[in-house]
């Protein structure tokens, strides 16, 4: 009677043991199928993070005429840009640039000439593409500091405003050429009141140079 008391005993931890290992085991395929799905859902991601290449240094210079936004006085503008951006979509990106300028007014025979620099944000949209040459848009804002008021009677700090329609062309394997035109707005925004807010606004041509990174 031990003896089977003992056999029925060592079935039953037996049967515990194996019924332990299968749901283990049954456990374990559930995990590893899940990583698979996983990863084979993630690799079309990451191959599209690597071929991106979504980071980029970028410089470029405009010129252009305009005049004041009351339309009294004509002047011109020559900008230099540098800028690094991060493509946060396929077709948008976003940028942080330092800006320097050049700026001349006609003043009743005189010259109101001055230089600053700054910093604005861009935001840049794709709209479209024919072949490897995109079609973009450039919208971008900052701010402006100047050596003196310009324009005259206006302030040292003014807001800056661009918008851009530009294309790229590719030079060899990574960099580009981009080339466009674009709207340029400079004004203090009222903030001392209308009459030191004469506002000044231009049309540039732009050229540049994009090496991702």
């Amino acid at each position: 009677m031990r003896l089977f008391r003992e056999r029925a005993s060592l079935a039953n931890s037996s049967q515990a043991a194996n019924g332990v290992c299968s749901v283990s085991k049954s456990d374990l395929r559930a995990r590893a199928a899940a990583i698979l799905v996983g990863l084979a859902a993630l690799a079309p991601l990451s191959g599209r993070a690597e071929g991106r290449l979504p980071w980029s240094l970028e410089a470029h210079t405009g010129v252009g005429v305009g005049e004041e936004s009351a339309g009294d006085r004509t002047g011109w503008v020559a900008l230099a840009r540098v800028a690094v951006g991060v493509e946060v979509h396929p077709r948008v990106q976003l940028q942080l640039g330092l800006v320097g300028a050049r700026l001349d007014m006609e003043c009743d025979g005189c010259s109101d000439e001055t230089a600053g620099g700054g910093l604005d944000l861009g935001l840049r949209l794709q709209l479209a593409r024919w072949r490897s040459v995109p079609l973009e848009l450039e919208v971008a804002g900052g701010s402006l500091w100047t050596d003196d008021a310009w324009p005259r009677g206006g302030t040292r700090q003014n807001f800056l405003i661009r918008l851009e329609l530009r294309s790229a062309f590719p030079l060899g394997s990574r960099a580009s050429l981009r080339t466009g035109v674009q709207w340029f707005h400079l004004s203090n925004a009222a903030r001392r009141g209308r009459s030191r807010n004469p506002g000044f606004d231009a049309a540039l041509f732009s050229l540049g140079l994009q090496i991702p990174f």
